[in-house]
């Protein structure tokens, strides 16, 4: 907490030797901590005699400590660039694990910034799919085997962390829309806001069309994504999920555009990165400008496809809502882009969690019975970072997944990324020699590229929202 006095010389804890020794006169002192994401002192802010003569005040001490949260973003974030640059020099870290690192931190080599930061560096595809055959936890396959309990057995499918999505897609994907109402459903969010389920199963099959059959950015990697925001969603409610603003301090209207925003958010994608279509200069490039083109173009297709779809959403959600519908969907989309690895970490790492709580509140105080002026004008920033953070860490986050899951997307992953060094090598482009690994050779080739991914992308993102 923070430490206001104001009469220094009185004070025991006060160290009088510098003022002895210059001759300057200390009377009044404002310290306040800064405190790391684990709740640890790394630093303090000091400040001394007033300029008014006055003690400092309640006011002060606020002001204070809103600075010394700035300064825990600045200390954070430099701590993580130089997390990266230490990695950099370690010699027991393997070259294809530090382009892959590199390619996720573009500021820091030129060459990757040409080549671009790759969003989500693991795949999967209903086109690509080779693992059928696979033999599967027999769980999943059980579920279908009785017709009268099929309700009963895809609600306990949608809350399970080792879900097969490859064997639900084998089913078609009839299986898979059938899940995402439950995902609703199991919130409240049905109910709460009336969406119905043919809404949303217009809305799944819509966006599902427009995935592209690329290895990994097409729509079982958009599900997977959506299932995982779902599961974190849930462990971070606890068994608070009847009150959501008092779980996690967001709003419904929240949770169905994140909800959304995870099913849209590759939507179109073409197998390339951002750094490809700028350097090709790309039709998605020129009419963003390079800037985030890929992430611009599916937040754009996914409102086009639920605006076309108002209908079933205008007689329920007022226009303020709807607004805010498209904020949250628009900011944490945006945010998808690879490129702003480091500022969900940072984000996440700083606290600025307890932020949306603490604006619940305030909403709460202030909107009262006003449920369309909360969700718009509502939990602000803190709210749409939380959705955006969320989002990113299910984007990268099939590594949580089991093994056989996890192996499966790193190695479409790893064909797309091939895919994408053979056109750079054909147009005379800069490439990552790591990305030029065949994945169809050796296991072991991939190896140290999908290991430093893991551990320097995506255990960093998942340990700081588990903070």
């Amino acid at each position: 907490q923070a430490v206001n006095i104001a009469n220094a010389w009185s004070d025991h804890r006060f160290d009088s030797s510098h003022d002895t020794e210059t001759g300057y006169r200390t009377e009044t002192m404002l310290c306040h901590p800064i405190m790391s994401r684990n709740g640890n002192i790394v630093a303090a802010l000091q400040c001394v005699n007033k300029l008014s003569g006055r003690p400092f005040d309640s006011e002060d001490e606020e002001t204070f400590g809103v600075l010394s949260k700035m300064f825990a973003d600045i200390i954070e974030n430099q701590v993580s660039i130089e997390s990266v640059c230490s990695m950099m020099d370690r010699t027991d870290v393997h070259p294809d694990a530090k382009e892959t690192v590199l390619m996720y931190n573009a500021s820091k080599n030129p060459q990757a910034s040409r080549s671009g930061a790759r969003k989500g560096t693991y795949t999967g595809s209903e086109s690509t799919v080779r693992s059928g055959n696979r033999k599967h936890s027999g769980a999943n396959a059980k579920s279908h085997s009785s017709t009268s309990g099929a309700a009963n057995c895809r609600k306990a499918m949608i809350l399970r962390w080792d879900l097969n999505y490859v064997q639900e897609f084998e089913q078609g994907y009839d299986s898979i829309f059938k899940l995402v109402p439950l995902a609703f459903e199991f919130l409240g969010l049905r109910k709460e806001h009336g969406v119905s389920d043919a809404a949303l199963s217009s809305f799944t099959r819509s966006i599902a069309q427009d995935y592209l059959p690329v290895a990994y950015h097409n729509f079982l990697h958009a599900f997977a994504t959506f299932h995982l925001v779902f599961l974190v969603v849930v462990e971070m409610l606890g068994d608070k999920r009847h009150n959501l603003q008092s779980g996690i301090g967001l709003q419904p209207i929240d949770l169905v555009a994140l909800f959304i925003a995870a099913l849209g958010h590759d939507v179109g994608h073409r197998g390339s990165n951002n750094g490809f279509e700028i350097a090709t200069m790309s039709d998605l490039a020129v009419t963003y400008n390079d800037l985030s083109p890929l992430e611009n173009h599916h937040a754009a297709v996914t409102w086009q496809k639920l605006r076309s779809l108002r209908s079933s959403f205008s007689d329920t959600l007022p226009h303020d809502s709807l607004r805010r519908l498209r904020s949250v969907i628009v900011h944490s989309i945006l945010k998808t882009d690879m490129a702003k690895h480091n500022e969900h970490v940072t984000w996440l790492r700083s606290g600025n969690v307890r932020d949306v709580a603490d604006s619940a509140l305030d909403v709460g105080t202030r909107a009262g019975a006003s449920k369309s002026g909360a969700a718009e004008n509502g939990l602000g920033e803190p709210a749409k970072d939380l959705c955006a953070a969320i989002l990113h860490c299910a984007d990268i986050g099939h590594p949580c997944l089991p093994w056989s899951m996890h192996k499966h997307f790193s190695l479409l992953a790893c064909t797309e990324l091939f895919e994408q060094f053979q056109s750079e090598t054909a147009l005379g482009l800069p490439t990552l020699p790591f990305m030029g690994k065949d994945p169809r050779g050796p296991l072991r080739d991939m190896g140290h590229s999908q290991s430093g991914f893991v551990t320097f992308v995506v255990m960093p993102a998942w340990h700081a929202l588990n903070s």
